[in-house]
């Protein structure tokens, strides 16, 4: 039962982790995850570095011209990049379709032909960037470009956003089949003999990345000044793409630009960040399905691991953290895991553990009481099933008021009629009178032959226990008359019972032997009691009460009584009682009540 119950934590934990909400989630805590390992334990980028020669607002102002125009500005960085010995040069820039060179009136696209040719030659290749339409189709290149740039020229530039938009995953090969590109990072990778694969970005490689305006690289290949372009940019992987406030912008998971704190970026950043990852070896692969199915299997178990709250508490938080660690041990080592998943079905075994807990307890109450409630009054019933009686041997002091009642002329009763016939008239008067007691939270100490032993304000504290007392007495005689318009109608006499109550501190607990104990109390209030009970017959009165208990109840109950004054109770000092309800003979009594039911 238990496997089964772990097998299907863990599929449940599965199956929440593909749901939208938690899949958010996970990539939310991953972005964390990787700002977190950005400040506290960065990776560096490997060689080649990466440099970003940037398309920016005083570019534009400088070139004053539409960018399809640019052929001879673009020119100019191609020739100053292989004069600075650069490892590759890559454009976040789309070729036009066509020529402008009629509408010039001059060769516009030649020298940029040239430069393309010259780079290679000087062992600066060159990468362009393709994309596609809004409706999908792919924009086309130049004949003359396509013949001097070669199919390795070019590479799509186009980015994969996870469903909250966000450009997390690099994908080499997913416009190869279809139109036989790879990607812009792809291609200038195989350029320089870094291994690509696809996998997750890792954006925690390497520095904040800053850029040196085209136009000044356009200034220094004018002005000569080689030093500068090689201190710049020899042997890196050169990178020319938009940095303008409001074009080609991306969501990234983290602030890859060093000039403003803003993670909806120039897109041309994340083709550079997936670069630096591919160089690094830091291109993160996901966990395969067993992994990821054992992960979560291991969570699975904290649903066995409940014998007591705190350390099952302790245990999820043990859980929890040690999923967060497993998945960042694993970043740093180049895996992808993900923590969401293995949280959510840790939280669910956690749950699942309570919720069958909480239905084992409820089970295990449900026979206690079953197999004990006619053994112990339901009051100490619950107060054990919810542990606040203490198993040991001793009680404490409570004051409590406390009942006893006896049957009048029973032991002639009981020496007319044979034992079986007496026991099962008992039998019937308990069980009428009884409920009254648990009625007003009373505890039912014992059933002492024909009489009863009960109290109120233990265990269960009472805010006016003689008045909870007082209410029971009357509607245990209540049910006693009704009981005697019962037995009229089978032809047996009517039995009367009297009722003490007395009210004082005793102590209250567990009495007995080790191997066999009761809740009771012991103290003088309980004997006192017991003895007021016996003046019923003197007094007769239904129920005879304590001075003490009659000052506690209700103005209404008081005027009830009749006081009878200072009585002599057997081994005690005299005390004042007073008495409720008048004793007659059981024929009147029952011919009272059976007028009072017709009526």
């Amino acid at each position: 039962m238990r496997c089964v119950l772990v097998l299907a934590v863990s599929a449940l934990g599965a199956l929440l982790s593909v749901s939208p909400f938690i899949k958010r989630l996970d990539l939310q805590v991953f972005d964390i995850q990787q700002r977190l390992v950005r400040q506290f334990a960065p990776q560096p980028a490997a060689s080649p570095e990466v440099a970003l020669i940037g398309i920016d607002e005083s570019t534009v102002q400088a070139i004053d011209a539409p960018m399809a125009l640019w052929h001879q500005q673009l020119a100019q960085v191609i020739s100053a990049m292989a004069s600075a010995k650069a490892a590759v040069l890559g454009f976040d820039l789309v070729l036009p379709e066509r020529s402008f060179d009629e509408f010039l009136g001059r060769a516009n696209d030649q020298p940029l032909m040239r430069s393309i040719l010259g780079a290679r030659r000087a062992g600066t290749p060159v990468v362009f960037g393709r994309t596609l339409s809004a409706s999908g189709r792919l924009y086309d290149v130049l004949p003359k470009f396509k013949a001097v740039l070669g199919k390795d020229g070019f590479g799509m530039v186009l980015q994969v956003q996870e469903m909250d938009a966000v450009v997390r995953r690099y994908y080499d090969d997913r416009y190869e089949d279809a139109l036989e590109l790879r990607t812009l990072v792809g291609q200038m990778a195989r350029q320089t003999d870094v291994p690509v694969r696809n996998g997750w970005i890792d954006y925690a490689v390497g520095d904040p990345i800053g850029y040196v305006p085209m136009v000044q690289v356009i200034e220094w290949f004018e002005a000569g000044d080689t030093d500068a372009l090689r201190e710049a940019f020899e042997g890196k992987a050169v990178f020319v793409g938009g940095v303008l406030p409001f074009e080609d912008r991306h969501t990234q998971p983290l602030v890859l630009a060093d000039w403003e704190s803003n993670r909806y970026a120039p897109g041309v950043l994340i083709h550079m960040q997936a670069y630096r990852s591919l160089a690094s070896d830091r291109i993160l692969s996901g966990v395969n399905g067993a992994w990821y199915a054992g992960t979560l299997l291991v969570m699975a178990l904290l649903v066995l691991l409940r014998d007591r709250p705190l350390t099952a508490l302790s245990v999820l938080v043990l859980a929890l953290l040690g999923a967060a660690t497993a998945s960042t041990v694993a970043y740093l080592e180049g895996w992808r895991l993900s923590p969401v998943p293995m949280m959510v079905t840790a939280l669910t075994a956690w749950l699942a553990g309570a919720v069958r807990d909480a239905w084992s307890n409820l089970r295990d109450k449900q026979r206690m009481r079953s197999a004990f409630g006619g053994y112990v009054s339901p009051q100490i019933l619950n107060e054990i099933l919810e542990g606040n009686l203490s198993p040991e041997l001793g009680g404490e002091s409570r004051e409590i008021c406390l009942l006893f009642c006896d049957l009048i002329g029973f032991t002639t009763l009981s020496e007319t009629n044979d034992a079986e016939y007496v026991l099962t008239l008992l039998n019937r008067y308990f069980d009428r009178v009884t409920p009254a007691i648990h009625t007003f939270d009373g505890t039912l100490d014992k059933y002492m032959g024909d009489g009863i032993m009960a109290f109120f304000g233990a265990p269960k504290p009472h805010t006016n226990a003689a008045q909870a007392g007082f209410d029971a007495a009357r509607m245990m005689l209540t049910e006693l008359d009704k009981f005697n318009v019962e037995l009229a109608a089978e032809g047996i006499p009517p039995i009367q019972a009297g009722i003490g109550l007395g009210l004082g501190k005793a102590i209250v607990g567990h009495v007995g032997a080790q191997s066999r104990f009761e809740y009771s109390a012991i103290g003088d209030a309980v004997n006192v009691s017991a003895r007021i009970e016996g003046l019923t017959r003197h007094l007769n009165c239904r129920i005879a009460l304590s001075e003490n208990v009659a000052n506690q109840l209700k103005v209404e109950d008081q005027q009830e009584l009749t006081p009878f004054g200072p009585q002599q109770i057997k081994g005690h000092t005299a005390i004042k009682v007073f008495g409720w309800g008048e004793l007659r003979p059981g024929k009147e009594a029952a011919s009272a009540v059976r007028s009072e039911v017709a009526s």
